[in-house]
C-alpha cells in the first residue's frame, strides 16, 4: 500500500511540475496589453517620462513642469537621472515573432526627443541560436532600465549582458 501511495504523490507531484511548465510557457506568450497611459521615473526619483497613447510622450521635473516631449506611445520607457536621454524600447518587450527580421529596432536612444541612435536585433542578438523558442514567439532578452552610470542594460536570452552608453546608443563597458 506504501508504494502505491508514494507512487501516486510522485505521479502527482510530476503532473503539477510539468503543467506549471507549460502554462508557464503559455502565459510567455500572452498578448500584452493594449496601449495605456505608462509612467515610469528615474533612479533619483527627479523626472518622470509619462506615455499616453492619446497625447504621446512627455519627461516631466519633480515639480511636474514639462521639460520636453515626444510624438508617439512607448510601451517600455526609461529616463536618465538628469531628464534629458530617454530609451524605448521595443513595443513586443521580450518576445519577436518567428518570422522576425535581423533589422528589426530593439533600442531607441533619444535626447529631448529626438532620436540619436535606434539599435537593431542583430546588434543585440548576433546569432540567431541565442534565441530560445516558445510557443509562438522567440525569446531575445529583455532591457533592464538605466543604471546609475548612464548605461542601459539588456540581459540576453543567453545571460550576457549588453552596456549601452544612454547619450549615443554605443556599445559601452560596464
Amino acid at each position: 500500500m506504501l508504494n502505491k501511495t508514494f507512487a501516486f504523490v510522485v505521479f502527482c507531484v510530476t503532473s503539477l511540475f510539468l503543467n506549471l511548465l507549460l502554462v508557464g510557457d503559455a502565459h510567455a506568450d500572452s498578448p500584452l496589453q493594449p496601449p495605456h497611459k505608462i509612467t515610469r521615473t528615474n533612479q533619483n526619483q527627479q523626472y518622470q517620462i509619462i506615455s499616453d497613447p492619446l497625447l504621446g510622450t512627455q519627461v516631466l521635473d519633480k515639480n511636474n513642469k514639462l521639460l520636453w516631449k515626444m510624438s508617439g506611445w512607448f510601451r517600455a520607457p526609461s529616463i536618465s537621472n538628469d531628464g534629458e536621454y530617454c530609451v524605448t524600447e521595443y513595443d513586443g518587450l521580450n518576445l519577436i515573432p518567428q518570422d522576425y527580421s535581423h533589422d528589426m529596432v530593439m533600442l531607441t536612444f533619444w535626447k529631448h526627443g529626438k532620436v540619436l541612435r535606434k539599435v537593431r536585433l542583430k546588434e543585440i542578438i548576433p546569432d540567431k541560436r541565442i534565441l530560445k523558442e516558445t510557443v509562438s514567439h522567440y525569446y531575445w532578452g529583455y532591457g533592464a532600465g538605466i543604471d546609475e552610470h548612464g548605461k542601459f542594460i539588456v540581459q540576453t536570452a543567453d545571460e550576457k549582458r549588453l552596456f549601452f552608453d544612454i547619450r549615443t546608443g554605443k556599445l559601452a563597458t560596464p
